[in-house]
């Protein structure tokens, strides 16, 4: 494969666990085939245990089959293999919906905005987050999810 060593080396090392899942694009593959599949990466140097469930390491066989659902090739177009970095956190919008909340204003902030926000000041334990104009507090709860201090203020007019 052309691997080189130092990109497999820290997955080579005893006690790490992992697992490979095979996924493919525009066909539906069968148990048989998948296991076939992982079967042709045993070259690979993976000295862990393997763990389904819960692995350290998570590691995908994507194959591309086209554009075409209707008649997909016998043989993959195109085929890769790559470890898995991250997983979304969508359950978090129905987690902190406006539906939910205890206080909701007008301008109340959507909670998928107010998450991409706090991602994006990279909020994290420990940090003080300031919204001078924190409304229904829609931003500084998001803020407050990924462990931030929060404070708040704003104008009442009334």
């Amino acid at each position: 494969m052309g691997l080189p060593t130092h990109v497999m080396e820290p997955y080579s090392k005893p006690g790490y666990t992992f697992c490979v899942r095979v996924k493919s694009f525009n066909k539906k593959l069968n148990t048989s085939y998948m296991m076939n599949a992982i079967e042709w990466l045993s070259f690979l140097p993976f000295a862990g245990k393997v763990n389904l469930s819960e692995p350290m390491h998570e590691f995908h066989l994507l194959e591309d089959y086209g554009e075409r659902q209707d008649k997909p090739p016998d043989h993959p177009k195109q085929i890769f293999f790559c470890k898995l970095l991250s997983i979304g956190q969508r359950h978090l919008i129905s987690t902190y919906s406006l539906r939910t909340r205890q206080f909701i204003g007008n301008t109340s902030m959507d909670p998928l905005l107010s998450l991409v926000m706090a991602n994006m000041a990279q909020v994290s334990p420990g940090k003080l987050v300031y919204d001078p104009f924190a409304g229904s507090g829609s931003i500084l709860i998001a803020c407050a999810h990924y462990g931030g201090y929060v404070l708040g203020s704003d104008i009442d007019w009334t």
